[in-house]
């Protein structure tokens, strides 16, 4: 599947216009990933998971003919979501939030006939200018900001919207747009869309705008869905959900079983051949044990692996969670526990799932790509105590 967002592009003068003003709030020396100019924008939908953008293209395209471009203007600089919370630096729309919303409304009806659910709040529309890392001279910063209270920065027509794809890599998130839709009455000469000069060769000539696209935008800040979190005043989740989020939502793979008697060389080739660390002793329905690349490493170096079996070698009677346990119950499991893997019954299926480390932190940097994909490294940094299996 593809993760999708529909936003609203600049044209160069207003990009350059806030991009004076990051340039300004840069002196302040605060710990904040300030946004490239280039990728300045204004996320309007976020759709997460989507397995195939063709029909919500569509849906853009019907909804866009029956909206009128419109003016926006934004003014002034402020933490979000507030001074205490304060995560992200942003700009907000002071005029034309009521076509935002109109269009933002005729979106989701239109998307509602393909199973997509409204957002639960309305719409708070804004521009990231930078995402806050550390509370490291917030003060000189806040102060800063504070020059440009209820003043006006930037004005213009939004005449296009476009269907993105985003997808996260270790250089940050990749942003395609898939598909750039006008408006009605979308002609004149400042177009809320990709700059024609920054894009020339990917977006081709204005005349085949309507056409799919294969613009990529790289970028390395948090993913679109964080900023359409803070647009509807939900990102109190990405906080809670450390603690609340159920294992389910990790989506663990169903484990692959052996035997006791399985010799330890083809349970390494089995291990191999289907890329995973780990593998789950069971008989008759029964967990009896977790056997681990490491258990091969720690445990199978002075006997024959042709001969030795699975059951020698197994951590028996491992920990075990449940689809419906806390994610950060499992984590505490591994950590007291030194364990990469754990298993996970799925009382649902009937069968037994397994969760490692691996899918753990990807979760975490879907989550927070920013912080993650960032994070220097800690010179002497201590490796933590691992025992045995699991």
């Amino acid at each position: 599947g593809m993760r999708l967002f529909i936003g609203i592009g600049f044209d160069t003068e207003l990009r350059e216009r806030l991009a004076e003003v990051i340039s300004d709030l840069r002196h302040s020396g605060a710990d904040v990933r300030w946004v490239p100019e280039e990728n300045l924008h204004l996320t309007l939908n976020f759709l997460g998971e989507v397995a195939d953008p063709a029909p919500v293209a569509a849906r853009l395209e019907d909804a866009a003919s029956r909206l009128e471009c419109f003016e926006i203007e934004l003014a002034g600089v402020r933490p979000f979501p507030d001074a205490r919370r304060f995560r992200v630096v942003a700009t907000e729309v002071a005029r034309g939030r009521e076509p935002l919303e109109e269009a933002a409304g005729a979106l989701g009806a239109a998307l509602a006939e393909l199973g997509f659910e409204a957002p639960s709040r309305p719409l708070r529309p804004h521009v990231t200018l930078g995402r806050v890392r550390s509370r490291q001279r917030l003060g000189p910063l806040i102060q800063a900001m504070g020059r440009y209270a209820g003043r006006t920065l930037a004005s213009a027509t939004v005449s296009c919207l476009t269907l993105y794809r985003s997808e996260l890599l270790r250089s940050g998130a990749k942003y395609t747009a898939l598909r750039s839709v006008r408006l009605r009455g979308g002609e004149g000469p400042r177009l809320a869309e990709p700059d024609r000069h920054h894009y020339a060769k990917s977006f081709g000539t204005p005349e085949k705008m309507g056409a799919p696209m294969n613009v990529e935008d790289r970028v390395s800040e948090f993913e679109e869905e964080y900023d359409a979190f803070l647009a509807g005043e939900a990102e109190e989740l990405r906080g809670s959900v450390l603690i609340h989020e159920r294992i389910s939502w990790l989506k663990p793979a169903e484990a692959v079983h052996v035997s006791r008697e399985t010799t330890v060389a083809d349970a390494v080739r089995l291990m191999n051949e289907r890329h995973i660390g780990a593998l789950l002793v069971v008989e008759d329905s029964k967990l009896l044990g977790i056997f681990t690349e490491r258990d091969v490493l720690r445990k199978a170096m002075d006997g024959d692996v042709r001969t030795l079996t699975v059951g020698a070698l197994m951590t028996p009677g491992p920990e075990t969670v449940e689809m419906g346990d806390g994610i950060a119950f499992a984590l505490n499991k591994m950590h007291l526990g030194g364990y990469r893997h754990i298993p996970v019954w799925d009382e649902a299926a009937k069968l037994w799932r397994i969760v490692s480390v691996k899918d753990v932190v990807r979760w975490l940097v879907e989550l927070f790509p920013d912080a993650v994909l960032n994070l220097p490294p800690e010179p002497g940094m201590r490796q933590p105590n691992e025992t045995t299996g699991g």
